[in-house]
This record gives C-alpha cells, sequence and structure tokens, in this order.
C-alpha cells in the first residue's frame, strides 16, 4: 500500500511539475479570460444603465448635429422617466416597508 501511494505522489509531483513548468498558452487564457469578464461588467452595466444612458446619447448626438431643440426634448423625455422611476421605486419601498 505505501508503495503504490508513493507512486502516485511521485507521479502527481512530477504531473503538477510539468503543468507548472509549461506556460506556454497560460498567458494568453489570462488575457481571455480578463476580457471575458470585462465584457461581462459591460453588458451588466449597459443593462443597468440601459434606458438613461440611451437618452444621454440621444442628447449628446441631437446637441452635437446643432439640433438644440431636439436635444432639450430628449432630455426632458429622459428626465421625465427618470422621475417616474424613482416614484415607482420610492412606491415599491414603502410597500416593502410596510410589509416588514
Amino acid at each position: 500500500m505505501k508503495k503504490t501511494m508513493m507512486q502516485m505522489k511521485s507521479w502527481l509531483g512530477k504531473t503538477v511539475r510539468r503543468f507548472a513548468k509549461e506556460d506556454k498558452g497560460q498567458t494568453m487564457m489570462e488575457y481571455v479570460i480578463i476580457a471575458v469578464l470585462v465584457a461581462a461588467a459591460c453588458t451588466a452595466a449597459v443593462i443597468y444603465f440601459g434606458r438613461q444612458n440611451a437618452n444621454q446619447i440621444a442628447v449628446a448626438i441631437k446637441a452635437s448635429a446643432g439640433d438644440a431643440k431636439g436635444a432639450i426634448e430628449s432630455q426632458e423625455k429622459g428626465q421625465s422617466e427618470a422621475e417616474k422611476n424613482a416614484d415607482a421605486a420610492k412606491e415599491a419601498a414603502e410597500k416593502f416597508g410596510k410589509a416588514n
């Protein structure tokens, strides 16, 4: 039994040392993992801040194109949507507070 365990430890040790020495594709995989994490964070941010960002981008595009009236309308629309969302969140928080 001892001999078998020693052989396994030896085999496992050799395998671990071999993988530790081989770092040929390791750096590339690290960059791929980092890129995937950044992409996931960006996707989550866009989903979370989606409408508000879309309205702000519309305002910026219209303002840079010289359409001041359109930019003001887009900003007012975005602001009214934000106020509606804030009111809905406040009502939900009040309901949650009464429930507890």
